[in-house]
This record gives C-alpha cells, structure tokens and sequence, in this order.
C-alpha cells in the first residue's frame, strides 16, 4: 500500500519562490498537447479498439445491425447477446430461447429481424426492437450450422443442416417450402442478390448452386480441398466469398453466363488447423480404437503381449486378433521401447484431438467398426469451429476467421494482406465490416469481442 506524503517546503520538487519562464510553460503545454493527441482517429469509437466481454462461452458469430449502431453476438452459452457500438459499448439486452449453441447470426435487410441458426436443430427469428421471438422454424433432423435471409422479395430464408439438406422457408408459414438432399453435411449457406437461388457449402469440398424455380441443383463449383465453413455474397451481388479448412479463401464469379472457371482469386494466410487424426482406410479406424481406448489398450496389453512374448510373429498374432499388422508392429515396438502401450504424454507439444473429439470418435467407431475415414470425418465436422468470412461495403477488403488467433483482413485487388490483427486468445471464429465506418469485429473462442479501427 502507497501512501501519500506531504512533502514540506524545502523538499519540494519545484522550490516555492521560482517563477518559471514563459517559454518553459509554453514548451510544457506544447508536449502535453502532442502526448494527448496520439495517431489520428478515423472512426468514432470511443477507443481505437474496444473489449466487450460478457459471453459464458465460445463466441461463434457476430454481426453489425445494417444501420451500424448496436451488434449481436452469440456462442456456445446459447445466449445472443446485443451491444452498443458506440460509448462505453454496454450490452443492453441479452435474447434467450435456443437450447442449443448458436452457430450463426444474420440480420435481414433493414434490420428488422434477427436470425439465429442453433445445434438445438432449429431457426429463430427474433424482433430486433423489442428482442423478442416471433418464429422458431423446425424441420431439421440435426444440428442447424447455417442460415440466411433473403436480400429482397418475399421475408424468405435459407438454412443448411448436418442432417445433409438445405431448406427454403418462408417465415409467415410454419413448415419449409422446399428441402434439397445434398449427400453430406451442409456446413454454409446463402442467397444470391435476387434470391432465386441458394448457394451451400459442406465437407465435400463443392460450394453449390441450387436454383428455386427449378427446384434443382444446377451446377457445382470445385476448387478448395477441404470442407467449405463459410460463404459470403459481396455487396453488389456478382461475386461470393468462401472460406475453407484447406486453409484458403477463394473468390468465385457467380454471375450467369460467367465463364466455366468460376474461381477468380485465392487468399491465403488464415489458418484452420484441423489436423486428420488418422489415414485413409480401415487401418485408421484401427488405430483409433487402439489409441484413444484405454480398455482396448489395456487388453492388447494382456491379450497381444504374451502371445509375442511366446514366440509367434506379426503374422499370427494379427490373424488371431483380427488387427492389421502394421498395427501390431507398432503396439510392440512401444512396449518393446517404453515398456507400455498406454498413451504417453506429448512434451511441449499440444494434442492433435481434444478430449471432445476422442470421444465423438470412439462413439463413431464403436457404433460401427466398419466405418471409413471420409464418414468419421463428416462426424467431427460439427465439432470443430466453422470459421466465417466477411466483404467489407465497397467491396474493397475482405476478412476472414483464423485459428491462429489472429484477424486477417486482405485488400480485395491486390491479394495482400493489409491486417494481421492480434489481441484474441483463442480461434477467431467470426471477422465483419462496419456497415459505415472502418470498423472491424471479431469474435472469439476466447469468449471475447473486439472492436478496432483501420485506416
């Protein structure tokens, strides 16, 4: 504890009788003037870059309302929080109904109404005033990973589903006007600028095209080399964003007659970090039950040991088990170098999987051992964070989420990145563009947002 101390008169810093110059005042004021000012602010943010925590949870979307005063955020609390953008950024309402996360958040064209895709395998639309729901759309078999409302026309909306469909509804009916059957989950949806279409994204890698007055597919777009998380119409409604766990963000040509090769541009930079934990075939599925199963390691343990310790070869003892034998060798390699065949720690590096996602494994495994890699990999794509990607207004910047912790924002034109924005302690989940002003928002794993200017 500091305490504060008089200081008597003939210890005073600035002895009594002095008078300073006038130039000496002069120069002093000068300085504090120039420490006060700082680099020149381009937006009215209260501070260069605001905090706003409050969520319980993982952040995994948030949005700006179209006139630019307030934002919505939401996450794994299930909560959907609103904020004001300017001032102190108080979080003035808190919109509570899900049962589930909430993994996206669109607001319609004027405002009005807030749409919020939930694992709880629903769509709720919500009064932007008075925060109240006024429809919670159902017809979903599982989780909801994405949703949209149409630009303009009749109040329609668009979701996509880990049930493997993509679904138009119109939100003055109670059930969905029409349903797509894709093959895999569908993990991004939008609409093109006239509504007339749905463009979707999932783990197949293809972003595709979905015309309303046909009620078909009508082409696909190939290109990324992993599963599609987020999709984006740029503001005049001729090109679209994606983002993709291949760890590129790809610009697409999407206006009719457009030339076969759709893709235009390709950003990289941004990270996804979804590592495979195992290799194609049924060797993988093996090693899945022989590495993230204590039981089984323990019986191969009993089981595996003493047949080798008896002289018989790989050979054998993987017919007498049923184990491929690769992964026999390995097993007694370990134990022949380590004396054990539990998992051992990894020193100063992190694990591939998270406990959360050795047990979504497991359960897939052990629900059928026959499975292949590709449907395991379906599985886990619902556990791992979608990372979203943004236009800026004039279309001039693009942003995008990045595991890495980091917000990158890329000039359109030239490909380069002009931001690599840090702060965040945890994957960057959602990145959006002021609709007004050089704002940018980010939310977090971290449980946080951060709101900042650029020039």
């Amino acid at each position: 504890m500091i305490e504060a101390v008089k200081r008597s008169a003939d210890m005073a810093l600035v002895p009594a009788g002095v008078k300073r110059p006038r130039t000496e005042l002069v120069a002093a004021a000068q300085s504090q003037q120039l420490a006060t000012m700082g680099p020149p602010r381009s937006s009215s943010l209260q501070a260069p870059i605001m905090l706003l925590s409050g969520h319980e949870g993982e952040v995994y979307c948030c949005k700006f309302h179209p006139n630019g005063s307030m934002l919505a955020s939401a996450g794994f609390d299930r909560l959907i929080l609103l904020w004001n953008v300017y001032g102190e950024c108080e979080n003035f309402a808190t919109l509570k109904g899900h049962t589930g996360a909430v993994m996206e958040l669109h607001y319609n064209t004027d405002g009005s109404l807030l749409f919020s895709a939930s694992t709880d395998k629903t769509v709720c639309v919500w009064d932007s005033e008075t925060g109240e729901r006024v429809k919670r759309l159902k017809g979903h078999t599982s989780f909801v990973n994405s949703c949209f409302p149409a630009r303009r026309g009749p109040q329609l909306a668009c979701t996509g589903s880990d049930d493997g469909t993509v679904k138009l509804w119109d939100i003055r009916k109670k059930a969905s006007v029409h349903t797509f059957q894709n093959t895999y989950q569908v993990l991004s949806v939008t609409f093109n600028d006239t509504s007339d279409q749905i463009i979707s994204g999932g783990i197949d890698n293809d972003i595709k095209v979905w015309d309303l007055r046909q009620n078909k597919l009508i082409y696909s777009m190939q290109g990324h080399g992993d599963s599609v998380t987020g999709l984006t119409l740029s503001s005049e409604g001729s090109y679209l964003l994606s983002n993709s766990m291949d760890n590129s963000v790809r610009v697409w040509d999407i206006r009719p007659f457009a030339p076969k090769e759709r893709c235009v541009k390709i950003f990289q930079g941004n990270v996804h970090n979804f590592e495979k934990p195992f290799r194609d075939g049924l060797a993988g599925v093996f090693w899945i039950i022989v590495l993230l199963q204590n039981p089984s390691s323990r019986q191969l343990e009993v089981t595996n040991l003493p047949i080798y310790q008896s002289g018989k070869g790989y050979k054998a003892i993987s017919k007498a088990l049923g184990l491929p034998r690769t992964t026999v060798r390995a097993i007694i390699y370990k134990w022949r170098k380590h004396g054990t065949v539990e998992n051992l720690p990894r020193s100063g590096r992190p694990t591939k999987i998270t406990p959360r996602v050795q047990r979504q494994l497991i359960q897939e495994v052990t629900k059928d051992p026959t499975t292949t890699s590709k449907e395991l990999q379906a599985s886990l794509a619902s556990v791992k964070n979608l990372l979203r990607c943004s236009w800026s207004p004039d279309g001039s910047k693009i942003a995008a989420g990045s595991a890495d912790r980091f917000v990158y924002i890329w000039d359109t034109t030239s490909r380069r990145i002009l931001y690599k924005l840090p702060g965040h302690a945890g994957s960057v989940n959602e990145v959006a563009f002021h609709p007004e002003e050089p704002i940018v928002l980010s939310g977090s794993s971290d449980k946080r947002l951060y709101m900042g200017e650029i020039q």
